[in-house]
């Protein structure tokens, strides 16, 4: 929901967005609205790059809210591989760019913006 959110209010403003979103998400939220969709994983590394490559900055914000069982191991994967794997693709695609590519990490949804 953050994320849906975030890519509204981001639009509202005047930037051009593209979102990184599990094939098997329900994206009702975004219908209709001006963004480009990229299908990928942040459990699956291959599938990032596409996504993050060209975007002058990147808003992660994917997460597990789950709160049973405590801490699983899917949470953890989700979670703290996720983000790892998030960050590798950023600092990967930044070193074929000249210009610096920003990362903010937070919770819920994967954005990627292009600013202008």
């Amino acid at each position: 929901m953050l994320g849906s959110n975030l890519v509204k209010l981001l639009l509202d403003i005047g930037h051009e967005i593209s979102i990184l979103m599990h094939p098997f998400s329900d994206s009702v939220s975004l219908e209709g609205l001006k963004i480009t969709k990229h299908f990928g994983d942040i459990l699956q590394p291959e599938t990032l790059n596409p996504a993050v490559d060209g975007n002058d900055a990147v808003i992660h914000t994917a997460a597990s809210t789950r709160i049973w069982p405590s801490w699983s191991e899917i949470v953890r994967k989700i979670n703290i591989e996720g983000t790892r794997n998030m960050i590798d693709s950023v600092l990967k695609c930044n070193t074929q760019k000249t210009n610096n590519e920003q990362l903010v990490i937070g919770i819920a949804a994967v954005i990627f913006l292009i600013l202008y």
